[in-house]
């Protein structure tokens, strides 16, 4: 069930954040407006010195007459964000993600695609690729960017993400979420109120896995101070606040502080062959 473009909420909404069909696009006070630009298709060629002459490098205008147009969107996470969900997610080996926050699908395909390469190892020198199990990222936002034909996610990688169009924590009582369970990474990215933030946390403590790691955009940005109020009530589990763009703090929702059980098998073989 999607939501009603009538939705109060939703003109809440769009006073930060431009809607995915709307022409007009508005930021939050602070930041830039997103405005719609034009620029050429530059491209470099680098050809190879010869006859004494050095290398150089020449810009070449690829698509001209043509021009690159589009709406500038600041609303996505910066790049360095992504890599850093992309790296947590190869180390962790999640299997069931949850997102919340989709908006255009920027932070969804670095969990999506660290997923995938999770169960695509590459075996070197044997040119063999192991297969394992897919994990699967659910991720929630109030407005449909249709990431899965926008060219967001890859085709091939459709199967990893089920896109959920609602707010929370409404959703959470609606299927697929309601009965979800064995959540072992978030990425939390969408209701950026106190209340809110609270709401999704409590939401993961009742349908997380024994071991569950969560991470909050935003929490040092001073534009939302809701997440920083929640956050600094939530001291029961292990926390770390990391100087990203605008803050990402991460939270161990376990039950005790322990040694992951990969890493005790692993132990458990190692003194074996000892």
């Amino acid at each position: 069930m999607g939501v009603n473009g009538r939705d109060p909420r939703l003109q809440v909404l769009r006073r930060s954040y431009a809607g995915p069909d709307e022409e007009a696009a508005v930021a939050r006070p602070g930041l830039i407006p997103h405005p719609r630009v034009e620029m050429p298709h530059i491209l470099l060629r680098n050809p190879v010195g010869g006859a004494g002459r050095p290398e150089r490098v020449f810009a070449v205008d690829s698509l001209f007459p043509r021009r690159l147009t589009g709406r500038v969107d600041t609303a996505s996470i910066d790049e360095g964000s992504a890599d850093l969900l992309y790296g947590l997610v190869r180390g962790l080996q999640p299997r069931v993600v949850l997102e919340t926050g989709t908006h255009k699908g920027r932070s969804t395909r670095a969990l999506v695609t660290a997923l995938w390469a999770n169960a695509r190892q590459p075996i070197a020198p044997l040119s063999f690729t192991w297969h394992g199990p897919l994990g699967h990222v659910y991720t929630v936002d109030a407005e449909d960017y249709g990431i899965l034909t926008s060219g967001a996610i890859a085709p091939e990688m459709a199967e990893v993400v089920t896109p959920i169009i609602g707010f929370t924590p409404d959703v959470f009582t609606r299927p697929p979420l309601d009965t979800l369970t064995g959540i072992d990474f978030a990425f939390l990215d969408g209701d950026h109120s106190a209340d809110g933030l609270d709401q999704d946390l409590h939401y993961l403590e009742a349908h997380r896995a024994p071991e569950c790691w969560v991470a909050i955009d935003n929490s040092r940005d001073g534009g939302w101070p809701g997440v920083r109020q929640t956050l600094d009530a939530w001291r029961k589990y292990p926390q770390l606040s990391l100087s990203t763009c605008s803050g990402l703090d991460l939270l161990h929702l376990t039950d005790a502080v322990a040694r992951s059980p990969r890493a005790e098998t692993t132990a458990v073989d190692a003194r074996a062959e000892g």
